[in-house]
């Protein structure tokens, strides 16, 4: 008896897909981080875009930045 190899679909938080269409195609997302000035975020767990583009608009000038998932996050997945 082989095994059949098992294959998902992995892609990080920017990637912005709608919730309707990950829980139809079972597509598995990881976080990126999201650091605001002196604070980080994981994004779409403790920190969701209303929350991100209301503190934009508060503070233009604050330093913002993102932060890819570690590689092993993926490979978890």
């Amino acid at each position: 008896m082989s095994s059949t190899p098992t294959i998902a679909i992995v892609t990080d938080s920017a990637a912005g897909i709608p919730d309707d269409l990950l829980r139809r195609h079972n597509i598995h997302v990881i976080p990126y981080w999201v650091h605001m000035g002196h604070e980080s975020f994981i994004s779409g767990e403790t920190m969701h875009p209303p929350e991100f583009f209301r503190r934009l608009r508060a503070a233009p000038e604050m330093d913002v930045h993102t932060g890819v998932p570690a590689v092993a996050k993926f490979a978890e997945a």
